[in-house]
């Protein structure tokens, strides 16, 4: 809690010192039987991604890789529970776009295409959810672009209009949502850049 309201006030050095302040409780508590709680490794995970974040925005980029894959095997460790994967599929996906700025493409695209399974399954579980929804989108749109740099244009373009789709129709039952309406502008604009890019200008206008 401390870390998040230090994130709020864009105090970066006292979030990342309350991040691993709160990695270091859970680690205590979970290695003392008398202390630990069902929650604890998500808990965790948690404190773990928001450490790698805030490496990450610190340009720390080989120490924030590190800490997702502490994160992702502390996660995978919760089994099923729906906050571990959301967590989870956030940690796949910061990964992946540490991974695409290293100039690591395919371990990029495997990274995102792992969080689009995850929030695939989520969304299938919990229909009603429009978080993730919204996450699946966002994903379906980072994957688009990796394919695309990847010389994969036509895979990336499923993708990408998945992504609007994905959103249209969310948008239509949640017509008040500023985070989704300002996510599918963004991807129809990479959608009608996409199509122009491989030569579908009259759908290309459409969007």
């Amino acid at each position: 809690a401390q870390a998040e309201l230090a994130r709020m006030n864009l105090d970066v050095p006292a979030v990342t010192a309350r991040a691993q302040r709160a990695a270091d409780i859970t680690h205590q508590l979970l290695s003392d039987p008398r202390h630990s709680q069902p929650g604890d490794k998500v808990r965790l995970g948690r404190a773990l991604l928001l450490r790698g974040r805030l490496e990450r925005r610190g340009g720390d980029i080989e120490p924030a890789l590190a800490t997702q894959v502490e994160t992702a095997q502390t996660l995978l460790e919760c089994g099923d529970q729906p906050e571990a994967l959301d967590l989870l599929a956030q940690c796949y996906g910061e990964t992946g776009a540490m991974l695409q700025g290293n100039g690591e493409v395919r371990d990029a695209v495997r990274a995102q295409g792992e969080a689009v399974k995850i929030l695939s399954d989520l969304v299938k579980a919990s229909p009603g959810r429009s978080d993730y929804r919204l996450a699946l989108a966002a994903r379906y749109g980072d994957l688009a672009q990796l394919l695309r740099e990847n010389g994969q244009a036509p895979r990336a373009l499923d993708y990408q209009r998945g992504a609007v789709e994905l959103l249209q129709s969310q948008l239509a039952r949640d017509a008040g949502n500023v985070a989704i309406a300002t996510t599918l502008a963004r991807l129809r604009a990479d959608l009608s850049d996409l199509l122009a890019f491989l030569d579908q200008k009259p759908e290309a206008m459409v969007q």
